[in-house]
């Protein structure tokens, strides 16, 4: 059976962030909530859309983005997507891939052609879900340093 059938896609919103942290805190090992209240104050906007997978009234997974005109040597006025969580007893059942085709279909209905991201090289399974809808390499590198 198909698990993403009875998902509901909507608008993520700062009323969601308490779900958000409870998605997240697993994976990055802390709570972030005055990242996150920054980030959903502006998710309402058109330019940094957002979107919210839920089962039965509860937020399972999420993404949030942002069109931007210019980053790191990208294409002018690309699409960002910044964040995905998906709740631990739903990974690994095609959510995220649902929330990324969202996302994009949002870029692309306020005429963005092209949506970047950025993906830990270490992180072999996350880079294969952005693969899956269609995500490849780019021009850019992440370069760093440890000052």
């Amino acid at each position: 059976m198909d698990q993403t059938q009875n998902i509901a896609l909507r608008p993520l919103s700062l009323r969601d962030i308490d779900i958000v942290l409870e998605i997240e805190s697993p994976i990055i090992g802390t709570k972030r909530r005055a990242y996150w209240e920054s980030k959903l104050e502006k998710a309402d906007g058109q330019r940094f859309p957002s979107v919210a997978a839920e089962v039965e009234g509860k937020v399972i997974g999420y993404v949030l983005g942002r069109i931007d005109d210019w980053e790191c040597g990208t294409p002018t006025h690309a699409g960002w997507i910044d964040m995905i969580g998906v709740a631990e007893g739903w990974q690994g059942q095609g959510i995220s891939g649902l929330l990324l085709r969202e996302i994009c279909d949002i870029f692309k209905r306020v005429g963005i052609s092209t949506v970047c991201t950025f993906v830990d090289c270490r992180d072999g399974a996350l880079r294969k879900c952005f693969e899956r809808v269609g995500f490849r390499e780019g021009e850019a590198a992440n370069l760093e340093m440890d000052i």
